[in-house]
């Protein structure tokens, strides 16, 4: 079963009122590909985390511009409909939003992957089927900085 939103996790019943002090990472996951969108959000809630989802930029965009303190990372493809995820990323840091920001997508040119990198995202993570690396970044990230 799929859905354009999934909201999964502890937090779920209170995803917009969440407490900032909660140790779990909240993720909102943009991808237009449902079965990869509903995996990873189902695998952040076994590991504790909460996950909403959204299937494009537009959507991800409202649910950041509306409640941008209720999220601590976004996760975008890149390949999207509508609105891609260099838009996506290039609208957000016009926002409040004060998360995280990781892309993670095939076959990103090399124009593309500055830009990224030029809107200062905090990871670029090729999707090559070892998802251990897309894990391995948010817990990363979550980490305080080192004194």
């Amino acid at each position: 079963m799929s859905s354009a939103k999934t909201t999964t996790g502890p937090a779920a019943d209170s995803w917009p009122c969440l407490d900032q002090a909660e140790k779990f990472p909240r993720v909102l996951y943009v991808d237009d590909n449902d079965f990869v969108r509903d995996g990873f959000c189902s695998v952040f809630s076994v590991k504790g985390w909460s996950c909403e989802s959204a299937s494009n930029g537009i959507d991800a965009l409202s649910k950041l511009t509306f409640w941008p303190e209720s999220i601590d990372i976004l996760i975008t493809d890149h390949q999207m409909a509508g609105m891609n995820g260099l838009e996506l990323v290039r609208q957000v840091r016009a926002t409040d939003f004060k998360g995280k920001i990781l892309v993670y997508s095939t076959m990103l040119r090399t124009e593309e992957q500055a830009a990224y990198e030029e809107l200062e995202v905090d990871a670029i993570i090729p999707k090559t089927g070892n998802v251990s690396r897309i894990f391995e970044a948010i817990e990363k990230l979550q980490q305080p900085p080192a004194p």
